[in-house]
């Protein structure tokens, strides 16, 4: 509509600004014992901050976590769920128009779709996630990036193709809601904020690989099938590594710490 790339950040930040300062107007401190007040009628006694419980492995700082080997599956898991997303969210625009040859407008439409799938992924999981334990939603997130790499890979242009364009986002945004509960609970809350540093680390881990690969390969080849049959071997070694964890952690209970 404008023309011009930087009137529309102008606009952009604009209306972000009014939105913002706007929204924060209605904000009002908390009042006097209104968290006891929550407590009370929900039956539940107040937990002192940073004594949420120890975690499933134990209660683990950053320097314990590093030697559990549990802590190296269910990062390399999360790291290759967040490869296999980002991979088809930063080409989604690019994905579309060579693979479906529609124009740039149309599948500036489709990412729209995308971006909500990824939306999706976390209230949808992190639901799931509170009545099944992190680790296994996790392991499921795992199975449904392996079938979403395999729809990538081997269907043609089509709604399977799409559909596993949509799942790898869902599965993106279900992973990235995961990332900080699932380490409270495997290592427990008090070294949390620490210890979700570590674990978050996987999205530059995943940045770093995950677009300039599929870019490569589309460059070198002109499709994108070889990137997504990469996306598919780790998805799957993904799958075994956090399929470990979870029996480990919620199967046979905790195992030695590396000394």
């Amino acid at each position: 509509l404008t023309g011009d790339i930087v009137r529309t950040f102008v606009i952009f930040g604009l209306v972000s600004m009014v939105l913002v300062v706007g929204m924060a107007l209605f904000l009002r401190e908390v009042p006097d014992g209104f968290e006891d007040y929550i407590l009370d009628t929900a039956g539940r006694s107040r937990v002192p901050a940073g004594s949420g419980g120890p975690g499933l492995r134990g209660e683990l700082d950053r320097k314990g976590i590093v030697k559990d080997p549990v802590f190296y599956a269910v990062y390399i898991s999360l790291a290759i769920c967040s490869i296999c997303g980002i991979m088809v969210i930063s080409q989604g625009s690019p994905i579309i128009q060579n693979v479906f040859g529609k124009s740039a407008d149309t599948a500036a439409l489709y990412v729209s779709v995308i971006a909500i799938f990824n939306t999706l992924g976390r209230p949808i999981i992190g639901s799931l996630s509170d009545r099944t334990g992190k680790g296994r939603a996790m392991l499921l997130v795992n199975v449904l990036v392996l079938c979403a790499m395999a729809a990538l890979c081997f269907a043609g242009p089509g709604m399977i193709y799409i559909a596993g364009m949509l799942m790898a986002a869902f599965c993106y945004g279900a992973m990235a809601c995961l990332i900080s509960p699932l380490t409270s609970e495997l290592w427990g809350a008090a070294h949390g904020a620490e210890n979700y540093g570590v674990t978050f680390s996987i999205f530059g881990v995943s940045a770093l690989a995950g677009p300039p690969t599929i870019s490569r390969v589309f460059e070198a080849t002109g499709s994108y099938t070889g990137a997504f049959l990469f996306g598919l071997v780790i998805a799957a070694v993904g799958v075994v590594l956090m399929g470990i964890a979870v029996r480990t952690v919620y199967k046979r209970g905790p195992i030695s710490i590396i000394k």
